[in-house]
């Protein structure tokens, strides 16, 4: 295996070699007043790993470690630590709440194996006794954390969104309109609003069109939907051909009616789908907070009669 070549640029080690493909842009987080070597002892490390497109940076400061990550960029973080009292209210805790898609390895110092399991509870994908750390090994484990990392983000997309359109599914609806209840619990002058809108004829549509065309018009549907919404709104497709805007600070169901509205104009504008260009009727149900739903099954129910209704 061919040793990778690396320079310091202030205080950053990068792999020259023009030849490898794979990135890897590596944080290392040393203790606060860390006085030690590791930081050093690391880089030579993972230079020496076959780790290809090597960049390091190496910080003893949580709060640089906190701001490097919102900048973005970081493919992993390598967190030195000197046991367990770290690992749920330190920078590790931190990570997970706040950049729960950046992979951690945690090398502790200590030699209790009871840590490294508590490292990767504590949102750790794994952990390194120190006083066994090789370059091959820490290699292996920067790899399988990345991979790890990528694989759990997998599955919670799958877990919270539809496939078809990547809008927030039922599950993640429910617990988005569980939120809003919990607020006006909280504040009960605050007041939200649902809009489920389904596409008349669909399965017309669809047997005219067949199976392929349909999905299309959904997912043409499903973005201008998201165009149309605010920052604020969250969209979802609650089943077939039906959608829910979640609208918060919607105050009645007259300024539902509004937002319909419009978003009714949007969708009714003609909508490239393959060789054809279709405009979308929507047939929507309406309810609000006013009226006091039990919770988020209620209030979708008044929503599905309101539309059956229509």
């Amino acid at each position: 295996m061919q040793r990778c070549k690396y320079a310091n640029v202030r205080g950053t080690y990068i792999d020259a070699s023009e030849t490898m493909s794979t990135a890897y842009t590596i944080l290392i987080s040393l203790a606060e007043r860390d006085r030690s070597h590791d930081g050093l002892l690391f880089q030579i490390l993972l230079a020496e790993s076959g780790l290809r497109g090597l960049t390091t940076v190496t910080t003893s400061s949580q709060e640089a470690v906190l701001d490097i990550l919102a900048h973005g960029g970081i493919d992993l973080v390598l967190l030195k630590t000197a046991g367990a009292v770290e690992m749920g209210s330190g920078i590790l805790g931190k990570i997970r709440e706040t950049y729960s898609s950046v992979p951690v390895v945690v090398v502790t110092e200590s030699d209790d194996r009871e840590v490294a399991w508590k490292a990767i509870d504590a949102g750790a994908q794994d952990c390194l006794l120190k006083s066994e750390l090789s370059s091959t090994g820490l290699g292996q484990a920067v790899r399988y954390a990345v991979e790890r990392k990528r694989n759990e983000t997998t599955v919670r997309r799958l877990e919270m969104y539809d496939p078809l359109t990547g809008l927030l599914n039922t599950t993640s609806l429910l617990h988005r309109l569980e939120r809003l209840f919990e607020r006006r619990r909280n504040r009960p002058d605050f007041c939200f609003a649902l809009l489920l809108a389904a596409i008349e004829d669909f399965f017309g549509i669809s047997r005219r069109f067949g199976q392929l065309f349909a999905d299309e018009l959904l997912i043409g549907v499903a973005r201008r939907l998201e165009l149309a919404a605010r920052p604020s709104d969250a969209v979802a497709r609650l089943s077939g051909h039906e959608f829910v805007l979640v609208l918060p600070a919607v105050n009645g169901a007259q300024k539902a009616r509004a937002v319909a509205g419009r978003i009714r104009d949007t969708l009714s504008a003609p909508m490239p789908v393959r060789h054809e260009r279709l405009g979308v009727a929507i047939k929507w149900g309406i309810a609000t907070s006013q009226e006091n739903y039990d919770g988020p099954h209620d209030m979708l129910g008044a929503a599905v009669l309101h539309l059956k209704c229509a």
